[in-house]
Order: C-alpha cells, then structure tokens, then sequence
C-alpha cells in the first residue's frame, strides 16, 4: 500500500510540473515561428537565439506576465533555463537584462502579432506580444500533443518497472 502511494505521489508530481509548465512552452514555442533581428534562428544559433536575444526573451517574458499566472511562470521559465543550459550551455537572460522592455507600459505598447503574420524573412527589430488567439492555438496544441492519460501513464510506469524487475511486486500492491 506504500508503494502504491509513493507512485501516485511520484506521478502526480511529475504531472503538476508538466501541466505548470505548458503556458511558458507555448509562449516561447510561438515565438520560434517568428524572427528577430541580431541572432540567426537557425542550426547552432537557435538557443543562442531562444536564451540571449534581447528582443526575443524580453517578448518571453512579456507574453509569459500576460498569459501565465505566477506558478506557471516559475515552473515555465525555470524549464526554459534549464534547456538553454542543458542544450545551448548558456544562461537565460534575465528579466533585469531585459527590463526596460518589460515593463508594464512597455508591455502594453508592444505590437501584437497574429499567427503568420510576420514572415520569417523579416526579423522584428521590437519587443512583440502575442495575439491572445495566438496563444490560445500554440497552448491547445501543446495540451492535445503532450497530454497523456492517466492509463497510459500507469501502463508506461508498469511497463518501467517491470524492465527494472519489480512489476510484480507494484501489480501486487495496487
């Protein structure tokens, strides 16, 4: 019974940190769509692009203040740190490098952009905010695309256990 505890407690903390974490990865994953003016976006550039590019991690945090509430921001933004770690070898800007462009008038002054509607041939040279519809298709995307049930992640975690030799003795306890 205490195995069956500590797996639900295991699993549900894992899943609140996924489900926390959504809003900033649909915020910076929207803004891969979109060029900015300095970094390339592309090859070994893109974290270069995605963790130091003042306009574009100053647009992070901006649509990430509009969209995300405070826990999601944490969760989120501390995700993103860590890939640009993890993968560039780089720190994420942080929001005293960008602040003159995150503040609240600021932000409320920024352009708001749609869905392809910037090409990526023509970098922004600003700071840009998300249409909330722009948001709202790149969060329900990430949700319908990473979202597994709880089936599947039991089934997933059995399945683990019993590469590790201990399927049995969990099937038994559940």
């Amino acid at each position: 019974m205490l195995l069956r505890w500590l797996i639900i407690a295991l699993v549900h903390g894992v899943w609140a940190n996924l489900e926390d974490g959504r809003c900033v990865t649909a915020v910076y994953t929207a803004y891969k769509y979109i060029s900015f003016a300095g970094v390339p976006t592309k090859g070994k550039d893109i974290w270069v692009s995605q963790c130091r590019n003042p306009l574009k991690v100053a647009s992070i945090y901006a649509a990430s203040e509009i969209y995300c509430n405070e826990r999601e921001r944490a969760t989120g933004l501390t995700q993103l740190a860590d890939q640009c770690q993890e993968f560039g070898n780089l720190d994420l800007l942080s929001r005293e490098a960008v602040a003159e462009n995150i503040t609240e008038d600021a932000i409320r002054n920024m352009k708001k952009v749609d869905y392809q509607e910037l090409s990526r041939g023509e970098p922004v040279d600003a700071p840009i905010l998300l249409s909330a519809s722009y948001f709202d298709l790149m969060f329900n995307t990430i949700v319908r695309l990473f979202v597994p049930s709880w089936d599947m992640i039991g089934l997933k975690l059995i399945d683990v256990l019993g590469i590790l030799g201990i399927r049995n003795l969990v099937t038994s306890c559940i």
